[in-house]
Order: C-alpha cells, then structure tokens, then sequence
C-alpha cells in the first residue's frame, strides 16, 4: 500500500494492492475500517528504552488493531507483535538515475586496459632495443661498415619500429636471418594489435556500452553517492547493527535519513540519491512517474540484491483474534494466484520501463563531434611534437654553422 494525495492542499489516501486485499479480507469478515496515518512515515524501529516508533509503536499502543501495509518479520519485532503469513517474499535493491550516453575524451584508448597498455609499451621497448642491436652489432653493420653510426641505427631503428606498428612504411629493409626472424615476429604482433585495437574501437563508437555507476554493494561504498534508506526500516536497523569494517557498516558515511516520503522519491527521481530499500516500492516508484509523465524514468535497478528471504506480512497487536481469522483469508487468495495478480495489475508499467530490450535500444545515438576530440587531441598533440621537432633541428643546424672569420689585411 502506498499513500498519496492529489495535491498539497488535499488530504491523502491509500492506494495500491493492499488496499483491494485488505478490502477483501475485512469484508469476508464483514468489518468496517479507518486508514490511519502512519506514525512519522516508518515501519517503527526499537528505541534505547524498548519503546518502538512507528506503526510497530502504534500497534503497541493499542492506537490501531493491524498494520494497513505489510511489513518484514524480523526477531526484533515478532517480539512485540504478532505476524500474519507472509504475501509475499520481499528484497532488498538499489535503485538509481541512470546515466546516458555522453562524449568520452578518453574512449580512444578504451579498447585495451591499463595492463594491456603497458605490456604493449614494453613490447615496444624491447622490440626497438633488438632492433638496434642487430642493426648496430649484426650482420648489416659489418657488411656495410663505413656507411653506418650510432646515432643513425638509433633513427633507423625507432622509424622501423615505432612506424610498423602505425602501420607506416619504411624504406629499411632488414638483413640477415636473425634481424628478418625478429622483424618479421615484430610485423604479425604490429598487425594483430592494431586490427584488434581498430576492430574494438570501431565496436565501441557503433555500439556503445553504458556503464553504470555501481551495480553492488561493493561499488556504491566506492561510489560514495548519498544513498537513502527509508526510516523505521529492517534495513536500516540492519546497517546500525552491521559490524565494523563490513560494507553496511560504511554506507552509513553515505545515508540520506528523510522523513519526507515525498522529499525522498524526489530525491531519487532526480538522480540526487540512490534508493535503497523493498523491491516493490522501487517496482512502484517507477510505475508512479511513468502514470504521471507517461515516459519511462531514466533509472535502473543494480542486480546484486538483499535479505532475498524475508517475508513480508500484516503486523497485529500481540495474542490479537483477528490473526486466526485473517490467515485462512490470505492462504486462500494466496494459492489462488489472487495476490500476485493484484500486486501485477499495480505495477503494469515497471516491467515496461525495466525491459532490458527495451533499454538496450534507447542506448543508441548518433556520433557527436565530442566522441572525436580524443582522437583530434592526439593528432594535434602529433602536430605539434613534430614542430618543435622541426624547429629544435633547425636551431641545432644554425648552431653548427662555422662562423665566418673577416681575413686580416694590411
């Protein structure tokens, strides 16, 4: 059950599954009800003085004779109230703005990781140090003796290697078996590594991967995005009771605690802060703003998920009657598929706007002049290391010009 209001001025009521359900049971019963506003909007939580908040302190109080909204077993509160059956086997999931597909300076060296970057430098190294070598000390040296000096293998050496893998031509031609075998294992690694390098990047521009922000626990804590935990909840009590270094234990540096239910969703809406709680009440915060704007919400729903196994069911006064009278009501509608079909019929367009296929499609767009700024970068980047290149040489050049000497006369 959910509540809502029209507007600010109009007061609220109840709306969602549970509203039918409990309808059903109460009339089977031939009761009358009264919704009753939930206590500081939260589920209730166990207080230092074993007093709970709440509509588990209500419950307690004798204000109200059952709980409008099913709510989590847990030891803690079986202990001060009674449970129905279980409706249903609630999670726990992490709902977020999902991102879109933007620019990326860097996405030109995206086709390989870091470690694949490095062992191609190294690569790169040690094939131009071989090369030097054969090309100083091997067999061309000695055949062509008098035509070859350090400095110009080091320049034939570094255009042969670096250019091949380029894919630039090069003049020099290697001789000797031992130079050929190392040229030629040099060419087929050149060749295999920039034909996957220009297949990955080609995939990567064509069809792009969206990469979300997190999709564990483990990548929100690094995150470090606010992330809001509904108040009075077994989750919450859970991440106050967590041990000391576990990953509940550090989101709570990250936890937004509003009261304001409505303050809360906004929050999530805009992408402000994850929502942290029941699987259904993200299922229905998507189902609310796609009724009210008729679009799908930008959001996604991380597929790491907690606390699979927790049963979720109407809280009654402890030793209350209307727990015997209510249990065969529910196994009845249970078994008769009469629950999941009315908790379906509320939450119709969730499963639209979480369709993976559906998702997959809107991740398309046209290339912007954005996607090649990197690529722009590198050869303006080339531009300019060869003029200063150019202009060191001419300097150097002008340097070594021998100065002129006026001839001494009489």
């Amino acid at each position: 059950m959910f509540i809502q209001r029209e507007s600010a001025d109009s007061p609220y009521y109840p709306t969602g599954s549970l509203v039918d359900i409990l309808k059903i049971i109460y009339d089977k019963l031939g009761y009358c009800t009264t919704w009753v506003l939930g206590d500081g909007w939260q589920y209730g939580q166990e207080l230092a003085n074993k007093s709970w908040t709440g509509i588990i302190g209500q419950i307690m109080k004798g204000e109200i004779n059952a709980s409008g909204t099913v709510m989590g077993q847990s030891h803690s509160r079986k202990s001060v109230v009674d449970f129905s059956v279980p409706l249903y086997m609630d999670t726990q999931g992490m709902i977020y703005h999902r991102p879109g597909i933007q620019s990326d300076l860097t996405g030109f060296v995206k086709p390989y990781t870091g470690q694949v970057w490095l062992l191609l430098f190294i690569s790169l190294i040690m094939a131009f140090l071989v090369t030097f070598f054969f090309h100083y000390y091997g067999n061309e040296f000695r055949q062509s003796k008098g035509s070859y000096n350090r400095e110009k293998s080091l320049s034939v050496s570094a255009s042969w290697t670096v250019g091949t893998l380029l894919a630039q031509s090069n003049s020099w031609l290697p001789r000797g078996y031992a130079m050929r075998m190392v040229a030629g294992t040099w060419l087929v690694a050149a060749f295999v590594i920039g034909s996957v390098y220009k297949g990955n990047l080609k995939a990567m521009l064509i069809l792009p991967k969206l990469r979300l922000p997190f999709d564990n626990l483990q990548e929100l804590v690094e995150s470090k995005i606010p992330t809001y935990v509904p108040l009075g909840s077994a989750l919450l009590q859970s991440i106050y009771e967590a041990r000391n270094g576990s990953l509940l234990h550090q989101l709570r540096n990250q936890l937004v605690l509003e009261a304001n239910i409505g303050k809360a969703d906004k929050l999530i809406i805009d992408g402000k802060a994850v929502g942290f709680t029941s699987q259904y009440l993200l299922s229905y915060l998507i189902h609310r703003e796609y009724s009210l704007t008729k679009t799908c919400p930008p959001m996604y729903i991380a597929s790491e998920k907690f606390f699979k196994t927790t049963s979720i069911s109407f809280a009654f006064p402890k030793g209350s009657p209307l727990v015997a009278k209510v249990n065969p009501i529910i196994s009845r509608l249970k078994e008769a598929g009469i629950l999941d079909h009315l908790y379906r019929s509320y939450l119709i367009y969730a499963s639209l706007c979480l369709d993976a296929d559906r998702f997959a499609g809107d991740n398309l767009r046209p290339l912007d002049i954005g996607d090649f700024y990197g690529l722009f970068s590198i050869f303006l980047g080339g531009v300019l290391v060869s003029l200063l290149v150019f202009i060191f040489e001419l300097v150097v050049k002008q340097m070594e010009k021998p100065k002129s000497t006026n001839p001494s006369g009489g």
